[in-house]
């Protein structure tokens, strides 16, 4: 929903803002080992990316369930096909957002959530 409102109401600033997050956290994906550098630079493009969604309880939530999630997300264990995926992913994302296509974002948005969930679940099954 976060995502939806965002590209409705983003404007030529969040644009701008969206191209480079996307554009320091793809360098850091070529030059940085997924260390805190990495993470942060990841939280900020989420972020950047929803923030035109004009609702501060929504944002709020989302950054609830990104920081529960978080901690099992970075516990998960190496997985390049994945990893590559989910860095393409970011990618489209802001192709989508710029191209105001709201319903193939969220699509992709979902599948992003999803394969992240896999690299978690992958690690708790390897220690139960």
């Amino acid at each position: 929903m976060a995502l939806e409102r965002a590209i409705a109401n983003g404007d030529s600033l969040w644009e701008a803002d969206l191209l480079a997050a996307a554009h320091r956290l793809k360098r850091a994906d070529i030059t940085l080992d997924k260390g805190e550098e990495w993470e942060h630079l990841h939280t900020q493009f989420h972020r950047t990316l929803v923030a035109p969604c004009g609702s501060v309880w929504l944002l709020r939530f989302i950054e609830q369930l990104h920081d529960q999630f978080d901690r099992y997300r970075r516990l998960g264990p190496k997985m390049p096909t994945i990893r590559q995926e989910l860095d393409e992913q970011h990618h489209q994302l802001v192709e989508l957002a710029l191209q105001r296509d709201a319903n193939a974002a969220r699509a992709l948005m979902d599948d992003h959530i999803h394969k992240s969930y896999e690299v978690a679940l992958k690690r708790y099954q390897e220690h139960v």
